[in-house]
């Protein structure tokens, strides 16, 4: 499998969660964004909040077995007016992209140990990684 094919079948996954999409218009009357770079120096605006980004960490192969192995970096943040706290929000917005990429099609699937959370102003990310093995 491609990289590329794989990143379709994560985006399928979002975008086809009916909890997922459910969560997004209860909390922000919006669905979720879904983007394949975010860039610290050029963040997205506020129109495509709250979003999620997967980059690419690490792809392994190797000729001995058919196994590939990725690794992704997902960051998920959320916007609210200042002095609304927003930590719990991003925390359940990473948790529900997990699930989306949990359920079977994509591969084995582990979440990583470590979450990052980051707080600036009005928004909250959740970064946190997951890796695939097919």
């Amino acid at each position: 499998m491609r990289t590329s094919e794989l990143r379709e079948r994560m985006r399928q996954a979002l975008t086809r969660n009916d909890a997922l999409a459910a969560w997004s218009l209860r909390h922000f009357n919006r669905t979720m964004t879904l983007l394949d770079v975010y860039d610290p120096h050029d963040p997205p605006s506020d129109d495509a909040c709250p979003f999620v980004s997967f980059e690419l960490l690490s792809h392994g192969r190797g000729n001995d077995t058919a196994r590939q192995s990725w690794e992704f970096l997902v960051i998920v943040e959320v916007r609210l007016p200042e002095g609304v706290s927003g930590e719990d929000l991003a925390a359940d917005l990473r948790e529900l992209v997990e699930d989306c990429l949990l359920r079977p099609g994509i591969g084995k699937v582990k979440t990583g140990e470590d979450v990052h959370e980051v707080h600036e102003g009005t928004y909250w990310q959740n970064i946190s990684t997951v890796s695939i093995t097919r």
